[in-house]
């Protein structure tokens, strides 16, 4: 099969990963569907104004950034290829072979790709740990999932805007859990088989997700697969699994789960509940409201085994505690639940900032990067919630880093270029994220100085300096330094700025424009928001610095205020849907009541019909609920955080 990679010029020496990758994931599918690619030929194009990707029949079209990677970028970036591709390729089968009959059942091409896009990129690099990012990816639409205002992954298409507004997180990231969930439960040889099946009915034809149900079905030899299947695409909401009892025997109640201060209907899903102790493993189909499980073995009860579960957990003080105990050995799938479900617990006014301190004190020792990151995500979500007073806050930074610190100095960090090449993919991970957060959540002035003097030296001319892993991150500490100067870093934002628009590099000119809001300093915000213009720069570039200010805690209420005023400019043209569908979310980086009503009045009207309207509702309702949180816990978080050893 004729296989080519096609980019601009500059990108001329770059081909070579993506063209040998390539060859090995289109094995890779062929080998999963059982017969040979479907077209006579195969192009992989890159382009620099792409916000994606997209799967025209034999001729994948990509942004630059995500084609465009050689052996020496971080794992981040090689993680993102082999998802990404590997999603875009299993489209050519599943969405161009055989494409959905209407727009109602987008979702299940979507949801799927996506699933296949971890699940291949995995089995091409397993050394990249690529597969639990769907994981990831799911457990974060279930935030999303969990509000009222919302959807279903499967509903009626009637108008153009609803088409716009399929393409987000619960089609993504809920519906590949989904799949994800059913495949763990049928077991991958028996949903390899219903997908084959599936394909050879409809090849070259249309097909519906009622088609692709059965043939699950019929794979599976279990026709309660299919009402199980539906109840998670059908309806909207999260499962909250309650368990009761011990050692091993446990009620197990369903319910919707809501956060504090929300009251959701009553719901009942036909949950394909998967459980362990220790290497016991034991699945059963929960299609009542409560029954009876019972797990043999010994050891620490998970309730989410392997986490593919679409679904949340309570469970009683002594379980949660063994959990957390025993957390650093989970799998990253597991830690990923774990961390979610008590994440959620809290927002539901029931699990305490304590054990969420409890989980990032054991589980970022986990080896697992997915696991070790989400162990403190639930502490970082508080302190950006705002739920800490100035003593509270200096007693979490000061956790963090007694944590964090004697990690990173086990692992080294070096800023220069090349100076992990060829490292370990999950060592090499681990490290960005650990620089990550001692840089930005404990504010290290040891960390921030080294990023600051490699970007310093870098931007004086010491191209070995600063390694692309830390392009973003380190620019932006250098601004945030040059910030404390006269004119508030305004000049040396102006010097990041040319410096993007003056090359084509897929790397450099996106980390240089994103560090452009890090500081979140008023002057540059501002400078941004009226001044940042230029013919060279493309319009998604200027949208998202926009976005980017927003975005930013300290320098909201200067975006906001801008968004308000300018909304007409931002939502015309061809980049307005795109707009629509993201200004909202990061309007919803607020925690208040006040700022969920000043939402509703400044953009409601502005967004009526448009495809952001859901997603405008959404973070009405999220800001609201975040500050309902805020008023009734933020006294007694403090007071825990600030107890913390």
């Amino acid at each position: 099969m004729p296989l080519r990679v096609v980019s601009t010029k500059e990108n001329a020496d770059k081909l070579g990963f993506a063209l040998e990758n390539s060859k090995q994931i289109v094995a890779h599918l062929e080998n999963y569907f059982g017969q040979s690619f479907p077209y006579p030929k195969l192009d992989q194009i890159s382009a620099p104004i792409m916000g994606g990707a997209m799967e025209n029949a034999g001729a994948d079209l990509y942004q630059d950034k995500l084609l465009i990677v050689t052996d020496k970028d971080s794992t981040e970036d090689k993680r993102e290829f082999g998802m990404v591709v590997a999603h875009e390729l299993a489209h050519q089968w599943f969405g161009d072979l055989v494409t959905p009959a209407w727009w109602d059942d987008i979702w299940l091409n979507e949801s799927f790709a996506n699933w296949m896009g971890y699940r291949i990129g995995n089995e091409w690099r397993p050394d990249l740990n690529i597969g639990a990012g769907a994981l990831e990816e799911g457990f974060a639409a279930m935030n999303t999932d969990a509000l009222l205002a919302g959807r279903p992954i499967h509903q009626a298409i009637t108008r153009n805007s609803q088409i716009d507004a399929a393409f987000d997180s619960i089609t993504y990231g809920k519906g590949a859990h989904v799949v994800a969930m059913i495949a763990a439960f049928m077991g991958d040889t028996k949903f390899r088989d219903g997908v084959r099946g599936y394909m050879a009915a409809h090849r070259y034809g249309n097909a519906t997700s009622a088609q692709f149900f059965a043939a699950m079905a019929q794979a599976s030899g279990d026709p309660r697969i299919l009402p199980a299947l539906q109840s998670f695409t059908d309806q909207q909401g999260v499962p909250l699994l309650t368990f009761s009892g011990g050692d091993g025997r446990y009620t197990v109640t369903q319910s919707r789960y809501a956060r504090l201060g929300t009251q959701a209907p009553a719901q009942t899903w036909g949950v394909p509940l998967c459980m362990r102790r220790g290497d016991e493993r034991v699945c059963q189909l929960l299609d009542t409201v409560s029954g009876t499980v019972q797990v043999g073995g010994s050891g620490v009860f998970m309730p989410n085994a392997g986490g593919t579960g679409y679904y949340r957990f309570e469970l009683p003080k002594a379980d949660w505690d063994a959990l957390i105990a025993g957390s650093a050995s989970l799998t990253g799938g597991e830690g990923l639940a774990l961390a979610d479900s008590l994440r959620a617990s809290f927002l539901a006014g029931r699990s305490s900032a304590t054990q969420l301190a409890d989980l990032a004190r054991v589980m970022s020792a986990n080896p697992d990067s997915f696991a070790a990151d989400a162990a403190t995500q639930g502490l970082i979500q508080l302190q950006a919630m705002d739920m800490f007073d100035d003593k509270a806050n200096n007693a979490y930074r000061r956790f963090l880093g007694r944590i964090l610190a004697p990690q990173l100095e086990r692992q080294g960090f070096n800023p220069a270029l090349d100076a992990y090449a060829g490292e370990d993919a999950e060592k090499s991970q681990a490290r960005v994220q650990l620089v990550s957060q001692m840089a930005s959540a404990v504010v290290d002035p040891g960390v921030i100085g080294k990023l600051n003097k490699a970007a310093t030296d870098w931007l004086g001319g010491n191209p070995k300096a600063l390694d692309p892993t830390w392009y973003r991150l380190a620019f932006g500490v250098w601004l945030g330094e040059q910030a404390k100067g006269r004119d508030g870093g305004v000049s040396a934002a102006k010097n990041l700025f040319e410096r993007a628009l003056a090359t084509q590099d897929s790397n450099l000119r996106p980390a240089l424009l994103g560090a452009l809001s890090l500081p979140g300093k008023a002057p540059i915000a501002n400078w941004i928001l009226n001044e940042a213009r230029d013919q060279r720069l493309r319009q998604t570039e200027r949208m998202s610095l926009v976005l980017n200010v927003t975005n930013n805690r300290t320098t909201h209420d200067i975006g906001y205020n801008w968004a308000r005023d300018h909304s007409d400019e931002l939502l015309k043209g061809s980049a307005g849907i795109f707009v629509a569908a993201r200004l909202p979310i990061v309007l919803g980086s607020m925690c208040s009541v006040e700022g969920a009503d000043a939402m509703a009045r400044d953009f409601g009207p502005k967004m009526a019909g448009l495809s952001g309207q859901l997603e405008l509702d959404r973070s009405i309702e999220r800001v609201r609920s975040c500050g309902v949180l805020k008023n009734a816990r933020a006294k007694e978080v403090s007071k825990e955080i600030s107890s913390l050893k």
